[in-house]
């Protein structure tokens, strides 16, 4: 098996993606292009890709890692909402697909033990961040 860091840490071609990750050169290819569109990784004229700065952030930077899994566990399901929260000026999506409150904050209890995590993360980090002084 190969590890996050052998696969982050040095640049290298798909090929060498393929034969590490034991993986299909279809499934190589897909994901690259998804990656390349993301911003995550880019390519040079040999054909070696490396990691961006975007893609360091989403592997090494904790409070990104937070609030990404925020946004996936919790926000996600109401993003359907959004254009009409920001006519409104309230949570649709909050209110619609959770519970009737003006913030997520308050029901995190009530949530599952994934929702609640992520949810209790970003509010820890948050708190770390207002205390420290700049």
């Amino acid at each position: 098996m190969v590890s996050l860091n052998q696969l982050t840490s040095r640049q290298k071609k798909k090929s060498k993606y393929q034969k590490d990750c034991n993986i299909s050169r279809y499934t190589v290819d897909t994901l690259f292009d998804a990656a390349v569109c993301a911003g995550l990784i880019k390519g040079n004229q040999d054909g070696i890709f490396s990691n961006t700065k975007l893609a360091e952030a989403f592997l090494f930077d904790e409070m990104t890692r937070v609030n990404f899994n925020f946004m996936k566990d919790i926000c996600y399901i109401g993003a359907h909402e959004l254009t009409e929260s920001f006519r409104t000026g309230k949570p649709l999506g909050l209110q619609k697909h959770y519970f009737n409150s003006p913030t997520i904050y308050s029901e995190l209890t009530k949530m599952t033990p994934q929702m609640q995590k992520a949810g209790m993360n970003l509010t820890i980090i948050t708190r770390m961040i207002a205390l420290m002084k700049f």
